[in-house]
């Protein structure tokens, strides 16, 4: 597992018309699932597939649990967060998930670097 610039990972979402966004994403699950101990959960191939499936709807559950697990981690190390899951399911309600995606991904390489 690496470090992903948000940046760049932002740009070749848009020039690849969403392709890599769908990558980015499944990668992002998997990441988020090893940093937070959740080997357990659905993989990234999973909830993506669910997302397929659901029109949509799952990804906004995955987001609202992510948010919940990140609420956890930080509260443990001695931060001050509240609510981030219902942040991220209103952020993919107005279909900003790629906002939810760089915030998780600076999460997950915050944890990477410590």
């Amino acid at each position: 597992m690496k470090k992903k610039d948000i940046v760049i990972s932002i740009l070749l979402s848009i020039f690849t018309c969403g392709i890599y966004l769908c990558i980015w994403f499944i990668s992002l699950v998997d990441d988020f699932n090893k940093v937070t101990d959740s080997e357990g959960e659905q993989s990234g191939l999973v909830v993506f597939l669910l997302g397929f499936i659901t029109c949509g709807i799952y990804p906004i559950y995955w987001y609202y649990k992510a948010g919940n697990k990140i609420d956890t981690v930080n509260r443990e190390s001695g931060k001050i967060t509240n609510n981030t899951g219902l942040f991220f399911a209103a952020l993919s309600l107005f279909q900003l998930g790629v906002v939810n995606m760089s915030i998780i991904q600076e999460f997950i390489n915050e944890r990477i670097e410590a």
